[in-house]
């Protein structure tokens, strides 16, 4: 699972591999634990990509969370304006 550009400026995409369609949540928290973006996406077998606006967010570091039937992923990355 990545994000990139990592730095963040405006808009980013979260990948992450998926063996079985499903559907994903897909949270950004920031490092208080906030959730600042909370959106769903239906996955397909393979690669999967979800892009996310944070040009709302402060720069700063964030986790981007994917919570899948079988598992739940974790990565960290930075928005810089």
């Amino acid at each position: 699972m990545s994000v990139y550009p990592n730095p963040v400026n405006q808009t980013g995409t979260v990948t992450f591999n998926v063996e079985s369609p499903s559907t994903a949540t897909v949270e950004v928290y920031s490092l208080l634990g906030e959730k600042v973006i909370s959106t769903s996406a239906e996955t397909v077998s393979g690669l999967n990509k979800v892009n996310l606006d944070f040009s709302n967010l402060a720069a700063g570091q964030y986790t981007v969370q994917v919570k899948l039937p079988e598992t739940v992923l974790n990565v960290k990355f930075n928005v810089v304006h």
